[in-house]
């Protein structure tokens, strides 16, 4: 009983957090730099090591870096490509899921140049406008199992 306890706070607490955002969120709309704006939001509620956003323009040629914040600016700049095949891109893109790595595989660090160095848990979240991919948010954590399936 704990669990499902623990969980709904969980989610509660998501929502409340969610509420809020939108909230703010109000004040960016006509923002120049409308995904830096978003990344920096989330990452201060949040509290997470790093976040980066990824869009696939209709070309579907590369994913472009759209946003970055935390740890992932060290290894990417804003405006980078990268082909959508990169390992962590490609299965969301190509499955439109959600990918949730509670430990990062050695080979997934050393081919994928979006995972920050010491990163060892990795969110990757598609984002969808009228029903279309359009992009990926990648959330990462120094931790391991720092995400489960309510995030």
């Amino acid at each position: 009983m704990a669990v499902d306890s623990q969980n709904h706070q969980k989610l509660l607490s998501h929502f409340k957090l969610l509420n809020e955002i939108s909230s703010r969120l109000q004040g960016f709309i006509e923002s120049e730099n409308l995904h830096q704006s978003i990344l920096h939001l989330l990452q201060t509620e949040l509290q997470y090591d790093g976040i980066q956003f990824w869009s696939l323009p209709n070309s579907k040629a590369s994913a472009r870096l759209e946003a970055v914040v935390g740890r992932g600016s060290h290894f990417v700049s804003q405006g980078q490509a990268l082909s959508p095949e990169d390992s962590v891109l490609a299965y969301v893109f190509k499955t439109k899921k959600s990918l949730l790595l509670e430990e990062i595989p050695h080979e997934v660090k050393s081919t994928s140049p979006i995972v920050s160095e010491g990163t060892q848990s990795l969110l990757g979240i598609p984002v969808s406008v009228d029903g279309t991919l359009s992009g990926v948010l990648i959330i990462e954590s120094k931790t391991k199992k720092s995400f489960d399936e309510l995030d």
